[in-house]
């Protein structure tokens, strides 16, 4: 199973000795979640397109206090990439359901970018079992005033992923083969010290962010049969991760 403690580099210093891997199987699929610490229960949700990895440096420090799950949403890292439910409150359902399986009735949540809006629906859907809410980083839709299509060019170069990710088809179509490409270029545009970013750490990143494009939305009969998978360490590469990310 690639994305891992055991198979990702650059941990801080002792990372292993305090955080293990954990698999849950909930409901409709297997999801993957970092686990470590010891306290009350802190729920850290990624951004897109990362994994838990992009917790990996505060970590350490916030296991001091609580007991820290990093988990890998539906479509990302080690956890199940089925063809749909990449809506925020099938997101959200994915981790109240991971929570349940590793014990915690109630905990705190924080997420940033995608994160936010999986913790935001988390919160409002559950609310008997959220204690505390952090988001960053991210508008939420519905609520927040959208910007508008054409925007002057600084904010263009900044947004211009939500629209194309939420494409039915042609996107993945034109990022197949070229995930080095956009992902790479998601990572260094949008870090704020992009020099201080090791290429193996971006690569972490980016390198298992393949997968075999699925049928047309308008397709009646569902995904079609994907050719035989390729692999990433040794473990199947999903389908369509970023439909609906956004």
């Amino acid at each position: 199973m690639p994305f891992t403690v055991a198979d990702v580099p650059h941990l801080p210093a002792g990372f292993s000795d305090t955080f293990t891997s954990h698999t849950v199987e909930t409901t409709e699929l297997t999801l993957h979640a970092v686990v470590g610490g010891d306290g009350p229960p802190l729920l850290l949700l990624p951004g897109w397109p990362q994994f838990w990895y992009s917790w990996r440096l505060v970590m350490p420090a916030l296991a001091e206090h609580f007991t820290v799950i990093a988990p890998d949403l539906r479509g990302m890292g080690a956890s199940d990439k089925p063809a749909t439910g990449y809506d925020a409150a099938r997101l959200a359902d994915d981790t109240a359901e991971l929570m349940t399986a590793l014990g915690h009735d109630r905990f705190a949540v924080v997420g940033y970018d995608l994160g936010m809006l999986v913790g935001y629906a988390l919160a409002a859907g559950h609310r008997d079992r959220v204690t505390r809410f952090v988001g960053a980083e991210s508008i939420l839709p519905g609520l927040s005033p959208s910007p508008p299509l054409l925007s002057d060019p600084a904010t263009n170069e900044f947004l211009w992923h939500f629209a194309f990710n939420r494409l039915a088809d042609i996107n993945e179509r034109m990022v197949a083969g070229r995930e080095e490409i956009y992902f790479g270029h998601t990572f260094t545009s949008k870090t704020a010290d992009p020099p201080s970013r090791s290429t193996s750490s971006t690569s972490t990143s980016t390198s298992c962010a393949t997968w075999t494009p699925c049928a047309p939305a308008s397709s009646t009969t569902g995904p079609s049969t994907p050719p035989p998978s390729t692999s990433c360490g040794g473990a199947t590469r999903g389908r369509c991760p970023s439909r609906s990310w956004r």
